[in-house]
């Protein structure tokens, strides 16, 4: 279908960052099927990438109303970047209850991904406390075992491993972060980075 070939095009265009025309094609692929919630999140991943957070969000709670879990994921992402870290993990706890009675493996792995992303960021972010990473660095373990090449959740458990100065088992995830972070998705770029740096730190041989 036209739609469907619009949303690929539009997925290859934000893959590469042409925003400008990752959106044109995802608002054609709308305007031939406003029902299609894949597309809904894909624009909304186009306003994230343009700083129109509100416009994002809109588009991933259209997404969701029609029943896609990955627009509830989406929704908690973007608390996530606005450190709104309880509320992220609340939802995406939500989420996941939904998920495994209907969704895919890789849906599950993107919403414990997140969650474990959401966690750990809370647990940096007490002050003086002690603070306690056990249950980011169970979940993201979970999240691993069911994608195991994806690449995300393992620049997320180096860190909260790194982050318990457990240094040996943390350069193992850096490596796979490493090699399979995805280069189109910017805080996937900003972990491979700083795998390099690790990674360079340990005198291993990279590319």
């Amino acid at each position: 279908r036209l739609s469907s070939k619009f949303n690929q095009i539009g997925i290859k265009h934000l893959q590469n960052n042409n925003l400008e025309k990752a959106q044109l094609n995802f608002k054609h692929s709308l305007l031939l099927n406003p029902n299609n919630s894949s597309v809904l999140n894909n624009l909304g991943f186009v306003y994230v990438r343009l700083g129109e957070i509100e416009l994002a969000r809109k588009n991933f709670q259209k997404a969701k109303l029609m029943g896609d879990l990955s627009g509830c994921n989406n929704e908690a992402y973007l608390d996530i970047k606005e450190k709104k870290f309880d509320k992220a993990a609340d939802k995406l706890r939500f989420c996941l209850l939904q998920i495994k009675e209907t969704g895919s493996e890789f849906g599950q792995y993107a919403i414990l991904k997140n969650l474990g992303w959401a966690l750990l960021e809370k647990s940096g972010s007490v002050k003086h406390k002690k603070v306690n990473y056990n249950e980011a660095v169970e979940i993201l373990e979970t999240a691993i075992l069911l994608e195991p090449g994806q690449g995300a959740a393992n620049c997320l458990l180096a860190k909260a491993l790194e982050a318990q100065n457990l240094l040996e088992e943390a350069i193992i995830e850096w490596e796979y972060c490493y090699y399979n972070a995805r280069n189109y998705i910017p805080e996937e770029v900003q972990w491979r980075n700083e795998a390099i740096i690790r990674l360079k730190e340990n005198q291993y041989n990279i590319p």
